[in-house]
């Protein structure tokens, strides 16, 4: 890699990027569901987009965990060269983009194949913003070393 930062987002993209494609067709496909059954009024499409922020707030923080740990997902990039800045930040960023990838794609899709006017752009930021509060919640859960 080139530099330290490209080598801790290839780690994130790594291990979120088969969780993260399930979460988007569970999300698309739920959601194509829940427009086209019978649900009365717009029921389906009122249901459709918390579906939708649901899946893409959590995929992330359930891809990012390795054997079930609790706390920061990148344990081994303290044993490396990385100011710890880079160690944090690009982890957080790559959170908080991802989730919002995971909600824009599914919504674009359903809002493209049904026609339907389906919020994207201030709810993509506002999954950015809980995103990174849950990583920040979650990083900083873990139990502290017994001394």
């Amino acid at each position: 890699m080139w530099n330290p930062a490209t080598a801790v987002l290839w780690e994130s993209w790594r291990l979120s990027r088969l969780p993260m494609a399930i979460a988007m067709f569970l999300a698309t496909l739920g959601g194509a569901a829940l427009i086209v059954l019978p649900f009365p009024g717009e029921m389906g499409v009122t249901l459709t987009v918390p579906w939708v922020i649901y899946l893409a707030w959590f995929s992330q923080h359930w891809a990012l965990k390795i054997d079930g740990r609790k706390g920061f997902s990148l344990l081994a990039g303290f044993s490396r060269p990385i100011p710890t800045w880079v160690l944090v930040t690009v982890p957080m960023a790559y959170v908080a983009a991802s989730s919002a990838v995971t909600y824009l794609v599914p919504i674009l899709v359903l809002r493209t194949a049904f026609s339907i006017p389906l919020p994207h752009l201030p709810v993509a930021a506002l999954v950015a913003t809980v995103s990174l509060s849950l990583g920040a919640f979650s990083w900083s859960s873990a139990n502290p070393v017994r001394r």
